[in-house]
């Protein structure tokens, strides 16, 4: 019996050793606060042509990079930065719930949350507010349609890859929009529509990568939410998996030297790209 209690509380303590390790390596992906120290960008949100150094002031007051902001109407240029400034800098209220049958994800219920600017066919959507037992895998989209906000997702175990909408990231405490460098719209639109053609209704599954490691048959017969938008891109020559390991993953993806950044919020983007 007393080896039996013994036994009993070992368990119990790695448990509670695992959980507080679990803690400290997972949260801090949840959310980075801005490192720069928020200033008054009325006079840059005015102003009709920006310099380099000015739109890279803008990029760490917003989150939003020259190529969003240059798709922002003249006339709502200052409203629109502004209120991005003012979600960058807001801390999101943070809540963590169960999203499948092993997984969790966090939210932001916060009242200030950022808006999408300048999204196009093709960009990638990251977050690392996804968690397995431990490991944060986070999660990755691919946008099918920018004008009315659609993206495909392959999202959890038991679901095929769908259509969503794009305005659920919103409320994610981090992102980040990724687009493919030196390419033209023409050729993102075409890989946007190859994904949705091939990819849309494939299983759930985490084969997909050993099966192509490996070479081991053409059929796609399962996905995650990495590995779609890694396949559709190989296909037309762009393999964004940044370590060329067994699996690919959003870090992985984030990683690669072939895409730019778009829009970040609440990662610490100097970590995973100096291309923005």
């Amino acid at each position: 019996m007393f080896k039996k209690i013994l036994i009993f509380g070992f368990v119990c303590i790695l448990t509670l050793c695992l959980l507080a390790g679990w803690k400290r390596q997972t949260e801090p992906y949840v959310y980075f606060a801005s490192p720069y120290q928020r200033i008054d960008i009325a006079s840059l949100a005015e102003k009709a042509a920006l310099e380099e150094d000015e739109y890279r002031i803008l990029f760490s007051q917003t989150g939003l990079s020259r190529r969003a902001i240059e798709t922002i109407p003249s006339e709502r240029s200052k409203d629109i930065l502004l209120y991005a400034q003012e979600a960058f800098f807001s801390a999101p209220r943070i809540t963590c719930g169960k999203s499948g049958i092993v997984s969790w994800e966090e939210q932001n219920e916060g009242d200030c949350l950022p808006d999408f600017i300048g999204l196009e066919e093709g960009d990638i959507l990251l977050s690392f507010c996804c968690h397995t037992f431990g490991w944060r895998n986070g999660h990755a989209a691919i946008v099918i349609n920018a004008e009315e906000g659609t993206t495909l997702e392959a999202v959890m175990i038991g679901e095929d890859a769908c259509l969503q909408n794009v305005r659920k990231w919103r409320y994610y405490p981090s992102f980040l929009v990724l687009r493919l460098k030196g390419q033209p719209l023409e050729v993102r639109k075409k890989i946007a529509r190859y994904a949705y053609d091939t990819m849309e209704g494939v299983p759930y599954g985490f084969s997909a990568d050993l099966l192509e490691h490996f070479g081991l048959g053409e059929k796609i017969r399962n996905t995650d939410c990495s590995h779609l938008i890694w396949k559709v891109y190989k296909e037309f020559g762009f393999d964004l998996d940044s370590d060329g390991g067994f699996f690919v993953t959003p870090q992985d993806i984030a990683e690669s030297s072939l895409l730019e950044v778009i829009q970040v919020y609440g990662i610490d983007f100097s970590k995973i790209h100096e291309n923005s």
